[in-house]
């Protein structure tokens, strides 16, 4: 009396599981879509880059479940598939982690070269790209010292932090080419985003000033 009750469980678990799966690839190809539209506009990497993983990791495991149980070569040939793009997206992010932890293990000292002093023309050519400026009140334009200026890499992480010298200068050195965002604080806080180059020097001035009102 149990089996017809069994292999009808049986069956609508299987039909359900199905379903869900049906809707797991939609997902999943929605999914890279939007990724590789969001890569193409310009995606920097982030450790959250590993949560692209496990999504996939549970359709390789669902897909390789409903093989099995089912016997049938699309579920086979799909399962292969997508152990592949598993693989491939293990490989991609587990390099950008070593480059990202290894870029920002050499930078670790560059807070120390973020120093307060006027700034300085350099006249080598092969040094590192060097960022340098002034800080001045946004009424007036007049130099602000003992401002606090902090160097944010693009992922938010400090690169270095210094105070602008009696003239209101300010100079990073050692800096490699990408992309930061300067905040300089003394008055209530300012925030710009630029980029940096491999050419030599840069200069980026801020202003500040108290709030209206």
């Amino acid at each position: 009396m149990k089996t017809p009750y069994a292999r009808g469980t049986a069956v609508f678990a299987l039909l359900g599981g199905i379903v869900v799966w049906g809707f797991a690839m939609l997902w999943l190809a929605l999914a890279i879509g939007l990724t590789v539209r969001t890569i193409r506009a310009g995606l920097p990497f982030a450790p959250t880059w590993w949560s692209f993983i496990f999504p996939v990791g549970a359709c390789v495991t669902a897909t390789g479940t409903l093989a099995a149980r089912t016997g049938s070569e699309p579920f086979i040939w799909t399962a292969v598939v997508l152990y592949a793009l598993l693989v491939i997206a293990w490989v991609v992010v587990a390099g950008h982690s070593l480059r990202h932890t290894a870029k920002h293990v050499r930078r670790r000292p560059v807070a120390g070269h973020a120093r307060r002093r006027p700034v300085e023309p350099d006249l080598r050519l092969d040094v590192a790209p060097v960022l340098s400026g002034t800080v001045r009140t946004a009424i007036d334009g007049r130099p602000i010292s003992e401002a606090r200026v902090t160097l944010l890499d693009p992922v938010g992480d400090v690169v270095g932090i210094t105070l602008t010298a009696e003239d209101g200068s300010y100079v990073f050195t050692d800096l490699e080419a990408d992309r930061y965002t300067v905040v300089a604080a003394g008055y209530p806080a300012q925030a710009a985003p630029l980029t940096l180059d491999a050419t030599g020097q840069d200069a980026f001035d801020l202003t500040l000033a108290h709030d209206e009102g």
